[in-house]
């Protein structure tokens, strides 16, 4: 591809991301370029072709990364062989990489940004978006996963997922950091943000939730975990990411003024926990009915922690 063409790619895109693909007409296109609508013609049929350019590309670079981190191209349909070659490692390695590549890289998160745009305008936008940012990546992890069970290798992504359960609890320690920080400032509880106390009000019964179930087993898991019969229901480590998980984009969205921060840190901790609630799921540690139990009771703590949060804000 030409730069001259490569370049209209970009501009284009550029303006699809900040004024919507419908808002934007080939007159500026072409002179946000600096050329004439015929000189951009000459490149490109009508706005329909650079937009399946773009699309295009996108596939393309989606594909060359791929094939540099060593995991599949395509589906498992196509490529089921790549799908059962494909290890734990180069599959943590890419989906950390494309975090970033989806948030720093100048076209993707263009891209992204034009079909988190057009979702709600678009019913073809909203497809894409599913296929690419949604629906898409996840299937593809789940392929991946359900391969990597088949080989026997899900003890594995246990023992990741397991340890990447302390996030929720690092979580914890840092806002109950930021309360204690208030409080010995401020010198008195009744000064310390109202919002920093409903969270560490939640964070306990969460936390008593956690333990009520874990001394008190209402079913164990379907395999032993060295040797002990544990308690399954609901998945400890489910129940803690999605209660926890979500205080912090709360928090964060509360807290911070930087639209750009804001949004890379919700869509890390949306990514990370949608990849943990899966791997619970696929590593065959809990019955399917124990990570629903953990999502159901999750949302419920949470919706009443958020209630809870809504009425203090009002009453201020």
């Amino acid at each position: 591809m030409s730069d001259t063409k490569e370049n209209i790619l970009k501009i284009a895109l550029h303006l699809f991301a900040v004024n919507g693909y419908e808002a934007v007409s080939v007159s500026m296109i072409a002179e946000a370029l600096g050329m004439t609508k015929g000189a951009l013609y000459k490149h490109y049929k009508n706005k329909q072709d650079i937009f399946d350019c773009i699309v295009e590309r996108m596939y393309q670079i989606d594909n060359k990364r791929a094939k540099e981190y060593q995991v599949p191209e395509s589906t498992i349909v196509v490529t089921p062989n790549a799908y059962r070659n494909t290890t734990i490692e180069s599959l943590t390695t890419f989906t950390f990489a494309q975090y970033d590549f989806w948030v720093t890289d100048e076209f993707a998160s263009n891209f992204r940004k034009m079909l988190i745009l057009e979702q709600y305008r678009n019913l073809k936008m909203n497809m894409l978006y599913q296929k690419c940012l949604v629906n898409g990546p996840i299937s593809y992890i789940e392929d991946i996963f359900n391969e990597m069970i088949k080989k026997g290798v899900h003890m594995t992504l246990y023992t990741i997922t397991d340890w990447m359960g302390l996030v929720p609890i690092v979580v914890c320690l840092i806002f109950a950091g930021i309360g204690l920080v208030q409080l010995i400032k401020r010198r008195s509880l009744f000064k310390v943000d109202s919002d920093i106390i409903i969270l560490g009000v939640y964070y306990g019964i969460v936390i008593l939730a956690y333990s009520i179930f874990e001394i008190i087993p209402i079913n164990y898991r379907p395999i032993l975990i060295e040797g002990v019969m544990e308690a399954s229901y609901p998945s400890s480590t489910t129940l803690l990411i999605l209660c926890v998980m979500p205080t912090l984009i709360e928090q964060i969205q509360r807290r911070l003024t930087c639209v750009t921060t804001k949004r890379i840190i919700t869509i890390t901790v949306i990514a990370f926990s949608v990849f943990m609630v899966i791997g619970r799921l696929i590593s065959g540690v809990h019955w399917f009915t124990d990570i629903v139990g953990g999502v159901i009771l999750s949302m419920g703590l949470f919706t009443i922690y958020k209630a809870v949060v809504m009425l203090s804000t009002k009453n201020q």
